[in-house]
This record gives structure tokens, C-alpha cells and sequence, in this order.
């Protein structure tokens, strides 16, 4: 891949260096054009990955409010039988009110730049545990940085 780009740029540049033939700008077009399929394989296998790992942490949290409940001699949150119609938090912007029954949309809070967890958690009388176990994206980032934009569901 290396070769492939220091001739690219020497083709663009058009500097006066050993001849490349027309055989081996049609390898260097080749591979790329090879490497780009391949990077945007591994960007849907990753997209995959993300949502089954989202799916993950979204059951792990069920069994653990489960085990909680079971702890605490608390009632067991009500499991949905399959087929049976489930409410879901109303959507923003969608007309209406929402369902009776229906759970209360969550708190959010917009990341600004400079944020960070922590002060988010102290801000909202919470913990970064907390705010891991319901933005388990967050888990997954270095330092668990956040970047301008992120939407972090607070508890309740």
C-alpha cells in the first residue's frame, strides 16, 4: 500500500523520476480501487459489530435490573411475552400525545466541548457508572472521551 501511494503521489505530482509504465498505473488504479472495497467492508462489519454489542449491553442491563429486583425482594420488572406489543417512549417531533403507559422519554443532555463525565455525573447527582451503564457507547471510547454533539441519557 505504501509503494502504491509514494507512486501515486509521484504520478501527481509529475516529477521528473524513473518512468511508470501504463501497466503499472493500471496495478497502482488495481489496488486501489481494491483497498477502497475493502475498507468499506470493514466499515459495515463494524457497524454490525457496534449494534450487536449495543444489543449486548441493552440484555446484560435487563439481567442485571432483574437480579437487583430479585436482591432486593423487589417485584421482577415485567418480561414481554413474544408477539405482545411493547410501549415504546414517545418520539420527539412525532404528533400527538404519547400512549397510555407509556414511559416518560428520557433526560438527555447535549455534549459541549469540554465536557467531560464526570462533571456531567456530579451535575446531574449521579455517578459515571451510571452514566456507563446507560451510554455503553461511551465505555468503548479512550478515556472515555466525549466529543461535541453526544447525546448522554441521564438517569432519572
Amino acid at each position: 500500500m505504501r509503494r502504491s501511494l509514494i507512486l501515486m503521489a509521484i504520478l501527481a505530482l509529475g516529477t521528473a523520476c524513473s518512468p511508470v509504465s501504463e501497466e503499472e498505473v493500471d496495478q497502482l488504479k488495481s489496488e486501489t480501487e481494491g483497498l477502497a472495497f475493502e475498507l468499506g467492508r470493514l466499515r459495515q462489519e463494524s457497524e454490525i459489530l457496534d449494534r450487536a454489542l449495543t444489543n449486548v449491553y441493552r440484555e446484560k442491563d435487563r439481567v442485571l435490573d432483574r437480579l437487583n429486583a430479585l436482591e432486593s425482594g423487589a417485584a421482577l420488572p415485567a418480561e414481554p411475552e413474544a408477539g405482545e406489543a411493547v410501549a415504546l417512549a414517545p418520539i420527539e417531533g412525532a404528533e400527538g400525545p404519547a400512549p397510555e403507559g407509556a414511559p416518560a422519554a428520557p433526560r438527555t443532555r447535549v455534549a459541549q466541548r469540554g465536557d467531560t463525565l464526570s462533571q456531567i455525573a456530579k451535575d446531574n447527582n449521579t455517578t459515571l457508572q451510571a452514566l456507563l451503564r446507560l451510554n455503553p457507547y461511551l465505555a468503548r471510547r479512550p478515556d472515555l472521551m466525549l466529543m461535541e454533539e453526544d447525546v448522554i441519557v441521564l438517569p432519572d
